[in-house]
């Protein structure tokens, strides 16, 4: 089944964060954090 394209769009900008988290030096703790907090979800 075909995604929509604001779950591409909300996987685009996850992913984005987390590679730009990764390229600063965070931890994975630290960017599931971040995740949580900016997309409002679970840890």
């Amino acid at each position: 089944m075909p995604r929509k394209k604001a779950e591409e769009s909300a996987k685009a900008q996850r992913d984005q964060l987390r590679d730009r988290l990764r390229a600063l030096g965070c931890s994975i703790p630290q960017i599931a954090a971040e995740m949580g907090r900016r997309f409002n979800l679970r840890r």
